[in-house]
């Protein structure tokens, strides 16, 4: 879950709401991986969140834990179905 919000905490409640619901749903939720920015109203006022090199790298960060959880699910299936 990737986010960000007016309020210091990003909106990390809803995040965690999110993945619950979401698990429920029976969608594989990967639990250590979140990205919440709080304050994203003057964090971005001046600078776009791509020109931002700390949320770039933390979005980088996530984005490859999701490419290897489903490169890891798609090889789970694959030996299963084979």
């Amino acid at each position: 879950m990737i986010g960000s919000a007016f309020g210091q905490y990003g909106g990390v409640w809803a995040h965690d709401d999110a993945r619950r619901s979401l698990a429920v749903a029976g969608a594989a939720v990967l639990d250590d991986t979140k990205l919440s920015i709080g304050g994203s109203i003057t964090r971005f006022a001046e600078i776009h969140p791509k020109d931002d090199a700390e949320v770039a790298g933390m979005v980088t960060g996530v984005l490859s834990a999701l490419a290897g959880a489903t490169a890891a699910a798609a090889t789970a299936t694959a030996a299963t179905a084979a």
